[in-house]
């Protein structure tokens, strides 16, 4: 069972990610959590759009293609996503300078040249920072994990009824 009261506490944390680099964060809002997920869902509507004007998906788009531009865009959307939350979450930054040395005030563009440059750091603080609210989405409505193939729109099996030691022969 999650501790929806240790998840949702906004009490400033630290986040150590290596090579001298201190994050200070708290939890994002669900508030900010959804405004995250609404502008995903805005890239893929707009990244839909944009294949289907290049024909990439549709009635005569090669199969191949259209899944693996789908694939793209869902990652873009992803990432997009995980970006927002992070941003909102984050409070301040130690430990990353420009050339000079001089300290960077943490931004979405100085975010953005962090990952590119350190990745696997990033990406350890980005889950840090997006456990609590993963953790919310998957259980704030209390239903059980989708069947697998689920989101490719299949149905699940149908179990066959056991049978009855009383009916008759």
């Amino acid at each position: 069972m999650i501790q929806l009261s240790t998840l949702i506490d906004e009490t400033p944390r630290e986040f150590n990610a290596g090579r001298g680099v201190v994050f200070t964060w708290r939890p994002a809002t669900y508030a900010e959590y959804l405004l995250a997920k609404q502008r995903a869902q805005t890239h893929i509507q707009q990244s839909a759009v944009a294949l289907r004007a290049d024909g990439k998906i549709g009635d005569d788009a090669e199969p191949h293609a259209a899944l693996e531009a789908i694939a793209l865009a869902t990652a873009e959307a992803e990432a997009i996503m995980a970006e927002e939350i992070v941003l909102a979450a984050t409070i301040s930054w130690r430990g990353v300078g420009d050339p000079k040395g001089v300290p960077m005030p943490f931004s979405r563009e100085a975010w953005r040249a962090y990952a590119r440059a350190l990745p696997n750091e990033a990406d350890g603080y980005a889950l840090q920072v997006l456990e609590p609210n993963l953790a919310i989405e998957t259980e704030g409505n209390g239903s059980t994990p989708a069947h697998p193939g689920a989101a490719a729109g299949e149905t699940p099996p149908v179990k066959a009824a056991p049978e009855s030691s009383s009916s008759a022969a």
